[in-house]
């Protein structure tokens, strides 16, 4: 929506799409790949759950956008599409419960 949204996966694949403000992307792993559509650097964040870090992860970059991986099991969080620019360590967040 329009505002300053919180985006969840949950379990499977789902489509995430940010849209006008501030967006959080919730990320966890064994929760199936997520696509996320318009991630505005500098402005949007992934928030990891579930005890991930940012040193856990690693970035891949592909001809159509950005691949999300957990680096010690290769599994993919999330294929990331429109993103405004590089993704960096700066647009991660973590989520402790």
């Amino acid at each position: 929506g329009d505002g300053d949204d919180w985006l969840f996966g949950d379990a499977g694949e789902d489509t995430l799409i940010g849209g006008v403000g501030s967006d959080r992307f919730v990320l966890s792993s064994n929760s199936g790949s997520d696509t996320v559509l318009n991630f505005e650097v500098g402005i949007d964040k992934f928030v990891l759950a579930g005890g991930l870090s940012f040193d856990a992860l690693r970035l891949n970059s592909t001809q159509n956008g950005t691949v999300l991986q957990v680096a010690a099991t290769g599994e993919v969080l999330a294929d990331i599409f429109g993103a405004s620019g590089a993704i960096s360590s700066s647009d991660f967040a973590s989520l402790f419960r």
